[in-house]
């Protein structure tokens, strides 16, 4: 289990990158090729695009990123996406060499994170069901407009 203190820092960090890549807390939308770009940037942790991911949680992932390569690397991850189940997000790896477990509990924390990030705008949200439809982490003005 995560530490309440690495929650807070695990916020901490995909707030820090949305004011690197938005200049201010308002929402910016991510340029259509932002998976290239996340490959691009950080190749040692991606080994292609995560290009499934909702635009909502691109910051997320530049987060994701950058605490991974702090950490040393030790793992290659292939894709992120959406569990349509759940409505969390999924970081999949491609090989393993996490001897100390810090990567997957490190990768635990942001899809754990991510249940309170609208996958639509990266603002504040909640899990969501509506109908028969599978459940989504939507802010309140997103779910409003399902």
């Amino acid at each position: 289990m995560i530490s309440t203190d690495a929650v807070i820092d695990i916020h901490r960090r995909i707030r820090a990158a949305r004011l690197s890549r938005c200049g201010g807390d308002e929402w910016v939308q991510p340029p259509a090729n932002w998976a290239k770009i996340i490959r691009e940037s950080w190749p040692l942790v991606w080994s292609q695009e995560p290009s499934r991911c909702p635009d909502g949680w691109v910051d997320l992932l530049m987060a994701f990123s950058e605490h991974a390569v702090e950490l040393g690397g030790g793992g290659l991850y292939h894709d992120a996406f959406e569990n349509v189940i759940t409505g969390k997000l999924v970081i999949q790896r491609f090989y393993d060499d996490d001897r100390n477990g810090r990567l997957f509990e490190t990768a635990h924390g942001y899809q754990t994170a991510s249940v309170a990030i609208c996958r639509v705008c990266g603002e504040a949200g909640d899990l969501r069901r509506i109908d028969h439809r599978p459940t989504r982490a939507l802010c309140d003005d997103h779910f409003q407009g399902v």
